[in-house]
């Protein structure tokens, strides 16, 4: 007998075993043994006949590997062929793993009694393999749903099921599929009319969805797969209802005490939907709870489940969400209102994700969410978040999480908690010079020659009497200054800056501060107001409400950023040096420190800790024997030999890494400088305890009570302050600094500190690839650990904060990556 003949002979026994597992459940263990031990032997019958049958055997799934990539070692397979040949829009992805499975994916071999293994193959909807693949892609476009081979690496079609009005997948009233997941046998979608369907492969059962419900289908799944289902369908509902018709997302897990399907002998899975009425999750044992939230933030884009089994969902209350609040909680035992209260919830564990918004009432606009094991991921038309979560409902514990933000020109590193600020965050090499433009009109002797000086008046003056600009209550009016002036005085398109008005008389109305026709503030009182913006175009300050007042003066001043919500970025002295940390690395680092070249905030009541928590952190290049002075927050007064009571210094010399907190607290570790690498720095004090930590680990410990409350500090970075002196150190080199009002856990520090040190590598990238901060896609690879994060120029790669690869072929709507497979469209 031909080896060939072998395999002919041993795949024909296979298949009578398999047969006999379905139709003998008396002899069901058994069987599925004899079942392995026939398929095993095909499967090395084949390894030495090259010509044998493709089909000999499938347990093992290694051949679903299509390409290498050398610098991320990711298998990647691209969609976007397949779609130009096959005419596929996808609107959703899903690589299901079958070995993921609560059986390791050995149902597939108890199948053949169904009707879709015995259904004729090599149709336009059913391709030429007969059993499920141990890896299947899986493609939802507006109107179907494909399962592709994944075990073969030109991912043929393997089975089409059709959606479509009263539909499997069921889009009546003029909707569309929305995602799609599959789970121990189950495949599931939803849709944005229909709520959601799902079917199982292995007993054939089926509920399609019928407004907020799901009816029972009476036919099996090669009768109804490209058919009308109605009136095939059993009523009134059969299993369950949501919380609302429009589903936009779904995700599913298993419950390690999930009861078991007498009927696959399989763990059910659970099932969370994103609604458009809030989030709905169907238990294991049939029932559903729907969860909704404070603000009526009901409208639910993305859902998933964590390692740990919290949910994690995007919420706004807008149909299509300008800005999402990310918030993770607990599976709830019923239904429950009003999460994200502090007394809401009835008693579920919840956090808001205090982050991802551009200022305290906006928040920005989402395009995808997913989780990992330990982080929580969003895209954002401006990058992307990581958010590592603290899963508690107190606002205490709320606090605690991380986030990084990541974008096409910058990564924040870690900002913990109440964050302060986010500095030294940059990918540009420019040095920063100073650059200022003051007026207080003091130089002119009337209107026309403030024109002349590039100002223009609508229902305003220049009042030479009183050097100010005079606005007497017209319904409109504005003064502007030229983008030819600013630009003139060192502040160009794309700078940071800082813009302080100073407005006196005000009887009535306001007065908006505008950059090229945006708002970047507004105010109604007299005073000093300060407002930070990035340079766009003419300058503006246009009255509202019949504004009565007077502009005394106007001053610019360029600014480095802060990356944090906070932005408050630090005001230019002198000239700062701006070089990668490394050769070939994006991150920069900050150098030329002096009496005259720093950087500074001006006095921040934010940074006022009292004798509270608080954390300042980052990175400092050990280049010198003489040390480095990092920064100071200081008033500047002091007595001689002395720090200066409510202050913050942060310095090395001597040999000694030092934390000094007024003149009640000095914290030391000794260290021998010089040493030509960098070296991470975290100072904080936790619960009236001060700790000094280097590279990760705590070096020194005090007791600490020092009120760090500072009126008129100003926060200086490449100096430090003592005896009535700023003083700097020859070669400090710094970069990615943040303070926060939190103190980081010891858990969190090792993390900043092991993600952060790749950044510093030679080579290392750490933003998106390309000049697209719009993410239009996201996945989270649990195998390999890796984010795939797409844009419109490709697909970036990364392993924790560092960028590992990137593809150049744009994505437009979805990543699927599992083992070490990657699809996209």
């Amino acid at each position: 007998m031909t080896i060939e003949q072998q395999v002919d002979a041993l795949t024909a026994s296979v298949d009578n075993l398999r047969g006999a597992v379905v139709s003998k459940k008396a002899t069901l263990d058994a069987s599925v043994v004899d079942a392995q031990s026939a398929t095993a032997q095909a499967q090395a019958a084949k390894a030495n006949a090259l010509s044998a049958r493709d089909q000999a055997g499938a347990f093992k799934d290694a051949s679903y590997i299509a390409a290498q990539s050398a610098a991320s070692a990711v298998a990647y397979q691209d969609l976007s062929a397949a779609a130009l040949t096959k005419a596929v829009t996808a609107v959703d992805v899903f690589i299901y793993d079958t070995s993921k499975d609560s059986d390791g994916g050995a149902w597939r071999h108890r199948c053949a009694g169904t009707s879709w293994y015995r259904e004729p193959l090599n149709t336009p909807t059913r391709g030429s393999r007969r059993d499920f693949p141990a890896v299947a892609v899986i493609v939802a476009t507006a109107d179907a749903v494909t399962i592709y081979d994944g075990d073969d690496p030109s991912l043929p079609m393997w089975m089409v099921v059709s959606g479509g009005s009263d539909k499997f997948f069921n889009t009546a009233g003029g909707g569309a599929i929305t995602a799609i997941s599959a789970k121990n046998g189950w495949l599931v979608g939803t849709s944005s009319t229909r709520s959601i369907s799902r079917l199982n492969f292995l007993t054939e059962k089926a509920y399609t969805g019928v407004g907020f419900g799901s009816y029972k289908v009476t036919a099996p799944i090669a009768t109804f797969r490209n058919a009308v289902v109605f009136p095939k369908y059993t009523v009134p509902p059969s299993m369950f209802s949501i919380a609302s018709s429009i589903a936009y997302d779904l995700a599913m897990t298993v419950l390690p005490n999930a009861p078991v399907d007498p009927a696959t002998g399989l763990p059910v899975p659970m099932i969370a939907v994103a609604t458009a009425g809030g989030v709905s999750v169907i238990k294991d044992d049939g029932t559903v709870v729907d969860a909704t939230f404070v603000g009526s933030r009901n409208y639910i884009s993305k859902v998933d489940f964590t390692a740990d089994n919290w949910v994690f969902a995007t919420t706004s209350n807008v149909t299509n969400p300008i800005g999402w609040f990310p918030v993770l909680f607990e599976i709830p035992s019923a239904d429950v209102t009003n999460l994200g209260t502090s007394t809401g919830g009835n008693g579920v564990g919840f956090t808001f994700l205090d982050a991802p918004y551009i200022n305290t009432t906006q928040y920005e606009a989402g395009t995808d969410a997913v989780a990992s094991d330990k982080t929580l991921f969003v895209g954002k038309t401006v990058g992307f978040w990581q958010i590592q979560a603290v899963p508690d409902d107190t606002l205490d514990v709320m606090r605690k999480n991380m986030v990084s933000k990541i974008t096409s020109t910058y990564n924040t590193g870690w900002m913990n908690g109440a964050i302060r600020g986010a500095f030294l965050a940059d990918t540009n090499d420019t040095d920063l010079v100073e650059a200022e433009f003051s007026d207080d009109f003091s130089g002119y002797s009337d209107q026309a020659a403030m024109q002349s000086a590039g100002y223009s008046f609508v229902n305003s003056a220049f009042d030479a009497a009183l050097n100010a600009v005079v606005f007497s209550g017209s319904a409109s009016g504005d003064i502007t200054l030229s983008w030819a002036t600013l630009t003139a005085a060192g502040i160009a398109a794309g700078d940071a800056y800082e813009v302080t008005v100073v407005v006196t008389g005000l009887v009535a109305g306001s007065l908006s501060v505008q950059d090229n026709f945006v708002s970047i503030g507004a105010f109604s009182s007299d005073g000093t107001h300060i407002f930070r913006g990035t340079r766009a175009g003419n300058f503006r300050f246009v009255t509202a409400n019949g504004f009565e007042g007077e502009i005394q003066s106007i001053t610019f001043r360029k600014l480095d950023r802060d990356r944090s919500i906070k932005n408050s970025g630090l005001v230019v002295n002198g000239t700062i040096t701006r070089a990668p940390v490394s050769t070939g690395a994006e991150l920069v680092a900050y150098s030329g420190f002096s009496a005259s070249n720093f950087l500074e905030q001006p006095y921040n009541s934010e940074l006022d800790f009292g004798t509270d928590d608080f954390c300042y952190m980052g990175w400092f290049y050990d280049s010198s024997v003489n040390g480095a002075a990092i920064l100071t927050r200081n008033d500047g007064v002091g007595v001689e030999a002395n720090y200066g009571p409510g202050s913050v210094n942060i310095f090395s010399n001597a040999g000694l890494i030092k934390l000094r907190l007024g003149n009640s607290l000095a914290l030391n570790h000794a260290m021998p400088l010089g040493s030509l690498r960098w070296v991470h720095v975290v100072a904080l004090r936790r619960s009236g305890v001060a700790e000094l930590w280097v590279d990760g680990v705590l070096r020194a410990s005090s007791g600490n009570s020092e009120n760090l409350t500072l009126a008129g500090g100003a926060l200086r970075f490449g100096q430090y302050f003592y005896s009535q002196t700023f003083s700097a150190i020859g070669g400090t080199i710094l970069a990615l600094w943040r303070i926060s009002a939190t103190a980081p856990t010891a858990d969190q520090i090792r993390r900043i500190y092991e993600d952060e040190k790749a950044l510093f590598q030679e080579n290392a990238a750490c933003t998106l690839y390309g000049a697209s901060d719009a993410v239009t896609a996201l996945a989270h690879d649990s195998d390999s650990g890796l984010l795939h994060v797409g844009t419109s120029a490709g697909r970036s790669v990364f392993k924790g904060l560092r960028r590992v690869a990137n593809t150049t072929t744009p994505v437009a709507t979805a990543i699927a990556a599992a083992g070490d497979l990657v699809v996209e469209q």
